[in-house]
């Protein structure tokens, strides 16, 4: 019984460990193929494995999916996660250009003629293609030229967002807030503001901080990740007065623009020159931008004289003034509407004046005769209103819901049953007492409801339940007793 056990847990172990390590024969990476492959780690798009001669470490953007799906199912320890990455192979003309390079260089990671390696060279030239095929082929991405410039760093300074996104998924790490924002990378980002606040200040060659610099290039997510790390939507240059609004209307990111006025950038703020961001889209001939800040309601004209409408023909921009002119034309129009039916409405609030009294009508005894009525609907003077009889002070007499007078009428039979039911118990013991009771009402039966509380509570209640409602009623009905 004990060897069968044996065999059987065996069987199990050798089971799991067959499920849980089933090596892929080969796997081919640029120039080298690796067999009885295993994955090991996975970590920071680093992919790790062991074969036949040793272990590995590869970036995950030299995978394809299908290497991706083969490596996965050769462990349970680890799992590679590819969702967000680009993992389609080079072409074959890149891979050929790469390879040619690399002849050149005398090695993937030698150095050209121009002193760079061929990945910088690739990077710099926004070759994404080609800088894929060279990682595939063991290039370093960490390595620099002359100048001090990595790949990453020199694919940012030309803003290839491309090459830089295919780096950092190689696993790359982001040097500045510069190429955060290239790539767009929101977590970094926030990790290097946190680390750094004064980053959100610093300016670039064009005298743009970061926040201005996403505005223009229309980068919402960018905007919303440095608004929440502390940025001021509010901010302006302080050398011309821009705004990062005025900088996404001068490129006419609408996006960006949305997101900004969104977070509560000033619609109506205004530069050293005078120029609110409407002005700068119409002197940019950004119309998709001015129609957006015109139905935010900027205005078109400034009190102190400035016209996004001048502007816009000083700057060669006649389709944005023409555009301007006819919405300046029509706000008009219709300000001028909206008056005009103000002022009739007013006029029709003017009472009409009073009919006078023909001299004809009064007699020669000065007595006033009866004033004819010129116009229907106007009343006479000297009429007197009508008066009910019954009324003749003239008030209205107010009316009494048909409720309240059903209530009160359940009310009095109530009160009326409790009172009868006591007088016919009094009845019983006294006659005087229940010709008291009933001339008396409500004293006598109070006192003989002290006397005789265990026989007549149930009509001394009707009694307090019909008497209370009588009296909130004719309250509430304005009757007073």
């Amino acid at each position: 019984m004990r060897r069968q056990i044996g065999i059987l847990a065996a069987l199990i172990v050798l089971s799991v460990l067959a499920r849980a390590e089933s090596p892929v024969d080969s796997l081919t990476i640029g120039d080298f193929t690796y067999e009885r492959v295993t994955l090991l780690q996975f970590k920071d798009n680093q992919v790790t494995f062991t074969h036949a001669i040793g272990n590995k470490t590869v970036p995950l953007t030299v995978l394809t999916r299908g290497q991706v799906a083969a490596l996965n199912s050769s462990t349970d320890k680890a799992v590679i996660e590819a969702d967000d990455v680009d993992l389609t192979p080079p072409s074959p003309e890149a891979v050929q250009q790469a390879g040619k390079m690399i002849q050149t260089a005398g090695d993937v990671n030698g150095l050209l003629p121009n002193g760079n390696t061929p990945l910088i060279e690739a990077a710099s030239n926004g070759w994404d293609d080609v800088a894929k095929a060279l990682i595939a082929r063991d290039a370093d991405a960490n390595l620099k030229n002359g100048s001090e410039q990595t790949p990453l760093m020199a694919a940012a300074a030309k803003g290839y967002s491309k090459v830089c996104r295919l780096l950092t998924d190689s696993g790359v790490k982001i040097p500045d807030l510069k190429t955060a924002m290239l790539i767009q990378d929101v977590k970094a980002i926030r990790e290097l503001v946190l680390k750094n606040k004064t980053l959100l200040k610093t300016v670039d060659r064009e005298g743009m901080t970061p926040l201005m610099r996403a505005a223009a290039s229309g980068q919402p997510a960018v905007i919303e990740a440095l608004i929440g790390s502390g940025a001021s939507v509010k901010e302006q240059d302080p050398v011309t007065g821009t705004t990062p609004l005025m900088a996404a209307a001068t490129a006419g990111q609408e996006e960006a623009m949305k997101t900004l006025i969104s977070r509560g950038a000033l619609i109506e703020g205004k530069d050293k020159t005078g120029w609110t961001p409407l002005m700068h889209a119409a002197a940019s001939g950004r119309t998709n931008a001015v129609a957006l800040l015109l139905g935010k309601g900027a205005k078109i004209s400034s009190p102190d004289g400035g016209s996004a409408i001048d502007l816009a023909r000083q700057k060669g921009q006649p389709g944005v003034a023409e555009m301007l002119e006819k919405v300046d034309q029509s706000l008009k129009e219709a300000a001028l509407a909206a008056a005009t039916k103000a002022s009739n409405a007013a006029a029709a609030k003017v009472s009409k004046p009073k009919a006078r009294v023909p001299k004809s009508a009064v007699p020669a005894g000065g007595a006033p005769a009866k004033i004819p009525v010129a116009e229907a609907g106007v009343k006479d003077p000297l009429k007197k209103p009508k008066t009910d009889a019954s009324n003749p002070d003239g008030k209205k007499t107010p009316e009494i819901s048909g409720w309240l007078y059903i209530l009160l009428f359940a009310g009095f039979i109530t009160y009326v049953t409790g009172n009868l039911w006591m007088v016919v118990s009094a009845w019983k013991e006294s006659i005087g007492w229940a010709i008291a009771m009933f001339l008396f009402n409500p004293l006598p039966n109070v006192i003989y409801f002290f006397m005789h509380m265990r026989e007549t509570w149930i009509p001394f209640a009707l009694m307090c339940v019909g008497g209370t409602a009588l009296v909130v009623l004719a309250f509430l009905a304005g009757i007073h007793f």
